[in-house]
């Protein structure tokens, strides 16, 4: 399990196998996220999808698949 920290509904992050994971709500509804490696390098941004996300929650778990993705899990 990924444990997110900071405030869940506007700005949070994780640490997880090596990755940083970050999550913010950009505007009103409309969420970013993105995943860096140690060298602080994207690996993967919401930015690279037309995906729109609408929540915390599924924006998080957007970021933790494509974290878990890049270390083949």
């Amino acid at each position: 399990m990924i444990e997110w920290t900071g405030n869940l509904e506007d700005d949070c992050c994780a640490m997880w196998g090596g990755l940083f994971l970050h999550v913010e709500e950009m505007d009103r509804n409309l969420w970013w996220w993105a995943v860096y490696d140690a060298e602080d390098e994207i690996i993967d941004t919401s930015n690279n999808y037309e995906k729109k996300f609408k929540n915390g929650k599924d924006t998080r778990l957007a970021a933790e698949i494509a974290a878990k993705t890049y270390v083949g899990i």
